[in-house]
C-alpha cells in the first residue's frame, strides 16, 4: 500500500523544527501555507498539521480549504493563543486535535502515530470510552479486532471529523454509499449499537474529555459536542454517565 504523506503548514522560521518529526517510514512534507494549497489539490495527506503561530484567522481558513478539498483528512491544529474560544472553534471548523503552543515534541510525534495508525489498521483506539460503566449503551465496542468494512469505517471516521455538526442516518449511509436500513444492519453487527447511538456515546467521551478542562463552561461543551440546546447535552449526558456534566465537571477538578 502506497503511503500518503503527513504534510505540516508553518511559517518558513519554524520548518526546521518540523523536519525533526521522523517517524519511521514516513514522507513528512513541510510547506508554507502558499505552498499548499497547490499540494493538496493535487495530493492527499493522511494526516495535516496545520501551525497558524498567532494568526489564528489564517488556521481556521487553512482548516476550511482543507476540508473542502479533503474531507476526511484529519487535521492537527497547533497555535500559540491560549484561548478555550479558540480551541472551540477549531474543533467547529473541523480539526481533530487542538494543539497549545509551546508543544511537547513527543506528544506530538505520538498524536500523529496514533492517527496514522487508526487510519491504516482500521483500529480505532479511542473506543475505550465504551466501557466507562455496565450500561447495555456503554459497551464496548471491539473495533480493533473486528474486519470491518470500509464503508463502516468511513462513517466513523466522518463521525469523528465532524461531531459537532448534524448527524442523522442519512447523511452517515450516504457516507458508508449503503442503504440507510443495510447501513444501520451492519453498523450494529459490527459495532454493537446503531449508528444514533454510536454518536450518542461518542459525543457524550468527548464532552467528558473537554469537561476536565477548567476553561470550558458546560455551554461551551454542548456546543461543541453537537447538541442542539443544553438541556438536551444535560439529559443525554446523565442518561449516559450518570451524573450532570456539572457534577462531572467538579468532581473532576477536586481530583
Amino acid at each position: 500500500m502506497n503511503k500518503k504523506p503527513v504534510l505540516v503548514i508553518a511559517d518558513h522560521h519554524i520548518h526546521d523544527f518540523y523536519h525533526t518529526l521522523v517517524i519511521a517510514e514516513e514522507n513528512i512534507v513541510v510547506l508554507q501555507a502558499k505552498e499548499s494549497s497547490q499540494f493538496i489539490k493535487t495530493n492527499d495527506a493522511d494526516v495535516v498539521l496545520i501551525d497558524c503561530g498567532s494568526n489564528t484567522s489564517k488556521g481556521f481558513s487553512l482548516i476550511k480549504e482543507i476540508k473542502t478539498l479533503r474531507r476526511n483528512v484529519p487535521v492537527i491544529f497547533l497555535t500559540d493563543i491560549s484561548s478555550s474560544d479558540i480551541e472551540v472553534k477549531a474543533y467547529r471548523t473541523g480539526a481533530r486535535v487542538f494543539v497549545e503552543k509551546p508543544v511537547n515534541f513527543f506528544e506530538l510525534r505520538s498524536t500523529v502515530e496514533n492517527i496514522l495508525r487508526t487510519k491504516r489498521t482500521c483500529r480505532e483506539e479511542r473506543v475505550s470510552f465504551f466501557a466507562d460503566n455496565n450500561k447495555k449503551s456503554d459497551a464496548p465496542v471491539n473495533l480493533v479486532d473486528s474486519d470491518i468494512p470500509e464503508n463502516i469505517l468511513r462513517a466513523v471516521r466522518y463521525i469523528e471529523d465532524n461531531l459537532s455538526g448534524v448527524m442523522n442516518l442519512d447523511i452517515l449511509s450516504k457516507r458508508a454509499n449503503l442503504s440507510k436500513y443495510y447501513f444501520s444492519r451492519l453498523f450494529k453487527k459490527y459495532t454493537g449499537m446503531s449508528p444514533l447511538e454510536f454518536v450518542k456515546i461518542f459525543r457524550i467521551h468527548t464532552a467528558k474529555e473537554l469537561l476536565r478542562k477548567k476553561n470550558y463552561t458546560v455551554s461551551m461543551v454542548a456546543e461543541v459536542t453537537g447538541f442542539n440546546d443544553l438541556s438536551n447535552f444535560e439529559r443525554n449526558f446523565k442518561q449516559v454517565t450518570g451524573t450532570t456534566p456539572k457534577s462531572y465537571k467538579k468532581s473532576m477538578q477536586k481530583k
